[in-house]
């Protein structure tokens, strides 16, 4: 069972790497932590607290990582007078 719980470790991951960003974030202060939100163009909410604040970073972070990616709109032929 240890050998298999090493395997895991040893694969890297992007949970290790959110780990690490959570905790960054957790670092902050709470107005620092509205700054990087307001980058990110998430809402944030005047009652909600740094924590609340930090799970919306990082949700709309996995989210944005995981998406499908949006289709290009067509070019539609100008409508004209036809020569």
């Amino acid at each position: 069972m240890s050998d298999a719980t090493a395997i895991l470790a040893s694969i890297p991951s992007p949970f290790k790497d959110r780990m690490e960003e959570t905790s960054e974030l957790l670092l902050l202060s709470r107005s620092e932590v509205v700054k990087v939100a307001q980058k990110e163009r998430i809402k944030v909410d005047a009652s909600a607290s740094r924590d609340d604040i930090v799970r919306q970073l990082v949700a709309g972070r996995i989210k944005r990582e995981f998406a499908a990616p949006k289709p290009k709109p067509k070019a539609k032929p100008k409508k004209g007078k036809k020569s």
